[in-house]
């Protein structure tokens, strides 16, 4: 399972990470703390709401009081150390990433799970608004994670090694260099707005939101969807876009609006994002409407599968009322 190097922030490969090393250049550093490193932490973080380099790792639970947890199918996975670590272990000169440093398994045959890895060097233990802290090793799976599925992802601690490369590191009490987690259903949500109740009946059902005729509807997935995938992330043979699962429709006072041409697009920036866009919407972006006092509503139907063909778990539907 190669490994590619994401693109951030970081010094050279060998340096530890000081204000100093900054402006004088990237010599080895004399003042690593001596011994072996110990993780003192491992597990998955929200793709959705990034690592703070500056705060505490928010990991989500593995487990809670009623059992097992599920993750997303899109989480990463971030490894705390106490100290340096030996990067020769962790990145080439140049600083992309060395194969073999995490392994992520799933029980779906054939499924692409390739993982990149980011090691970022020690952080200053004072001045964190300059230098983040660390060290830490962010495994992100390269295609996501299949929907619905049992996982395992190892870390090879035998590369996790001290800054002098004499000693391998090892494992605060209660953490794991290997997880084992199933991910979340695929699931599909949108952005319109909830239903509200009827001002003059409180009690009674709530009412679709009313809209203005160009609103955008986004469809947001759990995880990657077909067709826009990177290569290596396809399916062989590839798998067919879910664009036809994806259903509109609309009644003016009850009777069908027929044609109704909604634009629905895969956003190519984010495979997992699409957008429904009401009749005569251009490519150019010119915006169009949907018919004055139409009900519409939107649905995603469960012949929809995320990029590993694990199907949607239940139906997702929203309606809007336009207004007139």
């Amino acid at each position: 399972m190669d490994q590619v190097q994401t693109s951030s922030w970081k010094l050279p490969v060998g340096c530890a990470v000081v204000l100093v090393s900054m402006t004088a250049g990237c010599a080895p550093s004399n003042s690593v703390q001596a011994g072996a490193p110990i993780m003192l932490s491992f597990g998955p973080v929200s793709a959705a709401a990034p690592y703070d380099a500056y705060g505490s790792p928010a990991y989500l639970p593995l487990a809670t009081d009623a059992g097992p947890a599920t993750v997303p199918p899109r989480s990463s996975f971030l490894a705390m150390f106490d100290r340096i670590l030996d990067p020769t272990t962790l990145e080439d000169t140049d600083g992309g990433a060395k194969a073999g440093v995490a392994a992520l398994t799933s029980d779906v045959v054939g499924a692409v799970t390739e993982v990149t890895t980011n090691y970022t060097p020690n952080g200053d233990p004072v001045n964190h608004v300059l230098v983040p802290q660390g060290p830490s090793i962010m495994v992100i799976p390269t295609c996501g994670m299949p929907s619905a599925s049992q996982m395992l992802l190892a870390l090879d601690v035998a590369k996790l090694r001290s800054h002098d490369q004499t000693k391998t590191a090892t494992l605060k009490d209660g953490v794991a260099a290997t997880l084992a987690f199933a991910t979340d259903p695929f699931s599909a949500t949108t952005d319109v707005p909830a239903p509200a109740p009827a001002t003059n009946d409180p009690s009674g059902p709530p009412l679709p939101a009313v809209v203005d005729p160009t609103l955008v509807v986004n469809l947001t997935f759990s995880n990657q969807t077909p067709p826009g995938l990177p290569d290596a992330c396809q399916s062989v043979p590839p798998l067919p876009s879910i664009a036809s699962h994806i259903h509109v429709a609309g009644t003016v006072s009850g009777v069908p609006v027929v044609p109704l041409a909604a634009v629905v697009t895969q956003d190519m920036a984010d495979a997992g994002h699409w957008v429904v866009s009401p009749p005569g919407t251009t490519a150019d972006g010119t915006p169009g409407a949907w018919p004055a006092g139409a009900l519409i509503t939107v649905t995603v139907d469960v012949g929809a599968t995320d990029s590993f063909n694990k199907p949607l778990a239940t139906e997702a539907s929203a309606s809007f009322l336009v207004k007139s």
